[in-house]
């Protein structure tokens, strides 16, 4: 483990002090709904050990260059249903890692700010984390971003959220089925204002921060 994860996984579980550090752990253990897969495969991380984890996200940051094509857009248009088709999330435009306890960020949110041309106007977030689905029945997901953010579960889209309008959250009902599975949101803000919130609001379903293993 690099000393970078050392340095998110000791905010993960409070260590380090702050009000961003503050986690949340489940009041009696659990068995896991499986075992957890052996490889630890990119930023996604290994399933962590569910009867002791805590909430949150590995976040990483980018800046968008105030002269890329797709930002303050003449025309919006949504982006493709697979976020992987877009380049907002380059290594080039990389800015930081961090450990997220929420994705509750309301309105007015301006994570970036590197001293370049605009900032931080644009910019786009990935954050990773893994889920826990406790039976068959829906999950229950509350979502609304401005502009753009897509959920995948185990590398498929669930659900996205796109708007040039006034920002707005809405709950989307999941079929994920009883498993435990890689989670990850990506996150674009092209134009106007910043806005994500993103939580899990059915009791069938738990997030945690990852378990990463020889990076």
């Amino acid at each position: 483990m690099t000393v970078e994860r050392v340095a998110l996984l000791c905010l993960a579980i409070g260590a380090c002090g702050g009000q961003d550090a503050t986690v949340t752990f489940k009041e009696e253990p659990v068995e896991p709904v499986e075992q957890p897969p052996a490889e630890d495969d990119g930023d996604e991380g290994l399933a962590p050990d569910w009867n002791n984890c805590p909430t949150g996200y590995l976040a990483t940051y980018y800046n968008l260059p105030v002269d890329h094509p797709d930002v303050e857009p003449m025309v919006f248009e949504e982006p493709d249903f697979d976020p992987s088709l877009h380049d907002w999330w380059d290594a080039q435009y990389q800015a930081y890692e961090e450990f997220d306890a929420s994705l509750e960020k309301g309105s007015n949110w301006w994570p970036v700010d590197d001293g370049l041309t605009d900032d931080p106007r644009y910019f786009s977030a990935v954050f990773n984390a893994w889920i826990r689905v406790n039976d068959d029945e829906p999950v229950e997901l509350s979502l609304g971003a401005s502009t753009d953010v897509w959920v995948l579960v185990d590398g498929t889209v669930v659900a996205n959220h796109h708007t040039d309008e006034e920002f707005e959250v809405a709950i989307q009902s999941l079929d994920l089925g009883t498993g435990q599975y890689p989670l990850e949101v990506r996150f674009a803000h092209r134009f106007g204002d910043s806005a994500l919130r993103l939580r899990f609001v059915s009791d069938n379903a738990v997030v945690c921060f990852a378990e990463y293993d020889g990076r």
